[in-house]
């Protein structure tokens, strides 16, 4: 009878780990379905991400061969920008003589 009972111990001990071993495989299952999930999501993500970019490099290569095009450089940039600055700066000067001039025209109506 001692037999008997080490091997029906045996058995649920068995049956035990069996369902244990089903539990986790099943989890591992859903586990392994989520993640395929995510990566093809990722995938479709990487895939929007790269046209993107694809879309960007080609609007900046297009810019770049409008700058050759027109012939546009650093120098030329720099050169426009004193240019402007050296305007405006005329422009206050001239805005401070008519100013002066209108104050000065003004006071011979006093």
């Amino acid at each position: 009878m001692g037999h008997l009972a080490e091997a029906k111990a045996l058995l649920a001990q068995g049956q035990a780990e069996e369902e244990q071993t089903r539990v986790k495989l099943e989890m591992k299952q859903k586990e392994l379905e989520y993640l395929r999930k995510r990566m093809k999501d990722s995938e479709r993500e990487a895939r929007e991400s790269r046209k993107k970019l694809d879309e960007m490099r080609n609007m900046v290569e297009r810019q770049r061969q409008q700058f050759v095009k027109h012939k546009w450089d650093k120098d030329k940039e720099e050169e426009f920008e004193a240019r402007l600055k050296s305007l405006k700066q005329s422009v206050r000067e001239l805005a401070e003589v008519f100013g002066f001039l209108f104050h000065l025209s003004w006071r011979g109506y006093s």
